[in-house]
């Protein structure tokens, strides 16, 4: 390995430890040379696009596929992936996971009687009813209503001239009032 500093003293732990962090340097950089970027299959892009349309996260995709963040990343900005059509992907995904959720809920819904006396009901109806929402959320069904009422005012058209009439009718009835009483 060759040397970095030309040593002019004597002491030799000291040249020791910098020849030992040198000859780690090196090989560092040259496996960062040799270091080639892995390519990704369009079947693979397709996953990545299609988990992120299902609003899973970058960390989460990473950890699911082996890829890392920055790449889903990049994919999510459309770099790379201009011809990539993952719908069909994306559909089967949620496909597959609006069944398993209904078989889930199904599933509480037989243990609920098996096992009410060991487990709260209320934990096996809450469990049933996360599946049934999140089944239903993939389905494109609505998970909740909202509505919104709003009442009518009815607006009386009165002009500056009949407020002001009726305004110096009432002082006029205010003083009578004061003077009579």
């Amino acid at each position: 390995m060759t040397k970095l500093i030309d040593y002019n003293n004597n002491n030799s732990d000291e040249n020791v430890e910098v020849d030992r962090i040198s000859d780690l340097a090196i090989d560092y950089i040259e496996q960062k040379k040799s270091f080639t970027k892995r390519s990704y299959t369009d079947e693979e892009k397709k996953v990545v696009l299609a988990l992120s349309s299902m609003s899973y996260s970058q960390r989460d995709i990473s950890n699911m596929t082996n890829v890392p963040p920055s790449t889903v990343h990049n994919w999510q900005n459309g770099q790379g992936v201009d011809s990539i059509d993952y719908q069909s992907v994306s559909e089967q995904l949620k496909a597959n996971l609006q069944s398993r959720l209904t078989a889930s809920a199904s599933k509480f819904l037989s243990l609920a009687h098996e096992k009410a006396p060991e487990a709260s009901f209320k934990d096996l109806m809450v469990g049933t009813g996360i599946a049934l929402e999140k089944e239903a959320l993939l389905g494109g069904n609505a998970t909740h209503r909202i509505e919104h009422v709003s009442k009518k005012i009815d607006v009386i058209n009165v002009s500056k001239n009949d407020l002001t009439d009726k305004r110096r009718y009432l002082e006029a009835e205010l003083t009578d009032l004061k003077e009579d009483g």
